[in-house]
């Protein structure tokens, strides 16, 4: 924790980074800007100190929520001063792959969403952070309407739970419960109407298991 984050409350991720080089650069920028900040780990047994690409282990860096706007301006503005390299893959980004680094700044390093921003601006799309917003919300909506499943899966879904109830009941369960992570959140990954339909896949198969199981133990006593 720096030396004036002792009060923090209401804290929100800034950036996460893997090796400690990134977390210098990041908590120096934010000391000049007298900005409090703290460090965790999203690993207990993690050293605060950073572990490598390798490793699933990462220092995440917080601010208070009211610092937030202006801890992403400072880093932004920061990296701005180093030019992006002639190989760096936002280069070669599409307008869509570039606001999504923009919309998600803090799955991304400070340079990348710096430098995406700046490219979109030169293409004449600078955003505002309304504009933004309103693309994140639009984002998050096509996310919550998910996708059909395949027809070929549903055929099978309701043809075993007939003849094969115990594999009926885990297709209907994956297109019920099954759920897409992304860094706007976690989505159903079927549309509403495929999950009733694996939903009643997984009674209708779930009932015919308990009959089955009933009659045998039935059968035995």
């Amino acid at each position: 924790m720096n030396s004036s984050s002792q009060h923090l409350d209401h804290l929100v991720e800034l950036q996460r980074c893997r090796h400690a080089i990134a977390v210098d650069d990041v908590t120096n920028v934010l000391d000049a800007a007298s900005i409090p900040y703290k460090k965790s780990s999203n690993i207990q047994t993690a050293p605060s100190g950073v572990v490598g690409e390798d490793s699933a282990a990462e220092v995440i860096i917080s601010v208070i929520a009211r610092d937030y706007d202006k801890a992403q301006s400072v880093l932004e503005e920061d990296a701005l001063e180093s030019p992006l390299p002639d190989d760096h893959h936002l280069h070669h980004a599409s307008d869509d792959e570039l606001l999504e680094v923009v919309l998600l700044p803090d799955e991304w390093n400070s340079f990348d969403v710096a430098h995406a921003r700046n490219i979109l601006r030169k293409k004449g799309l600078s955003l505002s952070e309304k504009d933004l917003l309103s693309l994140k919300q639009i984002k998050i909506r096509d996310l919550e309407k998910g996708e059909g499943a395949a027809f070929y899966v549903l055929i099978l879904g309701w043809f075993t739970s007939l003849l094969a109830p115990f594999i009926a009941l885990f297709i209907g369960l994956h297109l019920f419960r099954n759920k897409n992570q992304s860094p706007l959140g976690s989505f159903h990954t079927y549309t509403l109407k495929t999950r009733i339909q694996g939903a009643l896949i997984s009674f209708i198969s779930a009932t015919i298991l308990v009959l089955v199981i009933s009659s045998l133990v039935y059968s035995w006593s």
